[in-house]
């Protein structure tokens, strides 16, 4: 996993069924992905929020060797930051297609949604 320790660290991880389930993250505003993006006004990259969307589903389905190989869907609804939101949930559901997985994920806190995603891992 590329971005966990890094840009954020897991606090939880709450399998809800087969393929589904939440993880709690920590953002991490120490991390040098913010001192460019942007400096003093740090906010999520929204690359970096689908790459977590995607480490988050590895994790659910007990896999690091995942990769996304299309996006049918990718929504940002509101700026992230660590300072605003310095904890998030991912909620992931996956179903498996073709040898991989369609995937649906959406980071959130209790406030708003600030990305929703659906696409395909192989």
């Amino acid at each position: 996993m590329f971005l966990n320790n890094n840009f954020y660290r897991i606090i939880s991880v709450n399998q809800t069924g087969e393929g589904q389930g939440t993880v709690s993250l920590a953002l991490l505003p120490d991390c040098k992905v913010y001192e460019g993006h942007f400096p003093g006004k740090p906010v999520c990259p929204g690359v970096c929020n689908m790459e977590t969307i995607k480490e988050c589903a590895c994790k659910i389905l007990g896999r690091d060797d995942l990769r996304y190989d299309s996006i049918k869907l990718c929504r940002l609804t509101a700026v992230a930051t660590p300072a605003v939101c310095p904890e998030v949930t991912v909620e992931i559901k996956t179903e498996p297609k073709d040898g991989g997985y369609t995937v649906q994920g959406q980071i959130s806190d209790e406030s708003q949604i600030y990305m929703e995603l659906k696409g395909v891992l192989v």
